[in-house]
């Protein structure tokens, strides 16, 4: 009889350890960056990028946005996001640290309650015919210190890196949902 129980709790732990195993390699798997082809000139994708009107129409109703310029967006100019999730609310900075029309943006992010740079991402607009493909590339400085930092060592440095590599991701899969609302909203699709 206790043969059978231990073995359905061990199968059940099985299924379990398996489902968080294909759930981490579905998030963490996919690298870290997120690409698109969108059918439209590098001039308008960029202006999609940087014009407030623009970036304000493609964001989600849990976020709210605050942009430090009423006009396209330029080297040190900022968008300030609050994010609500049920009970949790979380507010970033992102800066626009270079910009070289209409080829290349890159942005930091820096954490409101940490003052920490948190996220750097670098959006890559590339011609290709009459289309432009549109790269993005997340990485996150913060945990890039923490995981070769000599403080962390053994088991604790692999936890740093799962928990790093969900986190980038993470950011992944949101440039992803991001960059297909974006090409929905270029080419008029739904």
């Amino acid at each position: 009889m206790w043969r059978w129980v231990l073995g359905i709790i061990a199968a059940i732990f099985l299924l379990l350890m398996g489902t968080c195993w294909f759930g981490y390699r579905k998030i963490a798997g996919g690298g870290n960056a997120a690409t698109t082809t969108v059918a439209a000139s590098a001039e308008r994708v960029w202006d999609y990028f940087t014009v407030p009107d623009s970036i304000l129409a493609r964001q989600d109703s849990t976020t709210t946005l605050w942009i430090s310029s009423d006009s396209a967006l330029k080297v040190g100019d900022s968008v300030r996001m609050r994010s609500r999730t049920g009970e949790r609310t979380t507010s970033m900075t992102w800066t626009l640290d270079r910009a070289d029309p209409p080829a290349l943006l890159v942005w930091t992010a820096r954490d409101d309650s940490l003052g920490y740079a948190v996220v750097q991402r670098t959006d890559s607009i590339i011609r290709q015919g009459d289309s432009v493909r549109i790269v993005s590339v997340f990485d996150s400085p913060l945990m890039d210190s923490i995981r070769t930092g000599d403080s962390v060592s053994g088991m604790g440095r692999f936890l740093m890196r799962g928990i790093g590599n969900i986190a980038t991701g993470g950011l992944r899969l949101a440039g992803e949902m991001e960059l297909r609302a974006l090409k929905n909203r270029i080419e008029g699709t739904p």
